[in-house]
């Protein structure tokens, strides 16, 4: 178990590549244990483990949207609005749809395929306008409210 734990080590550069030969390994030993009635094959995973690494601090992504990228993004629809591209309807819907996104701080286009116009219609009905997101809407399955700015509440 050594020497194939040393082969993997040295064989890949990569963490991951470690982590997957080497659990392989160890779910055929946990196998082998179970089929042959033998406990010793497990004690053999001793030998596969690895040390424990710190975590590598993730930098800030270059994707952030800022500001400047969403005044450019609603000059654009102004502009094909203005210039008779778009219509009254799609001017405003996707005005909204820029504003909800910059306002709500949500992240993925797919998040508002999955938002219906009842629940807008309920939130925007409520006092204090929330917009409840059911786990099957989000991307980590947890429902939680995301509050609507008074800015956008015409919009909508």
């Amino acid at each position: 178990m050594t020497d194939l734990r040393d082969y993997v080590l040295s064989r890949w550069t990569s963490l991951d590549a470690h982590k997957k030969v080497l659990g392989l390994t160890n779910s055929f030993l946990k196998y082998l244990a179970k089929i042959r009635m033998d406990i010793r094959y497990s004690n053999f995973s001793i030998c596969l483990e690895l040390a424990r690494s710190v975590k590598e601090r993730k930098m800030i992504t270059q994707r952030i949207v800022t500001l400047k990228d969403i005044s450019n993004v609603l000059a654009y629809i102004k502009k094909a609005y203005e210039d008779g591209s778009l219509d009254e309807y799609r001017y405003q819907h996707y005005t909204a749809f820029i504003l909800f996104g910059a306002y709500t701080g949500t992240e993925e286009y797919g998040y508002y395929l999955k938002i219906n116009s009842w629940a807008i219609n309920s939130a925007l009905g409520s006092e204090k306008p929330v917009l409840l997101v059911k786990s099957s809407q989000d991307k980590i399955r947890m429902e939680h409210y995301v509050p609507i700015h008074p800015g956008i509440v015409d919009l909508l």
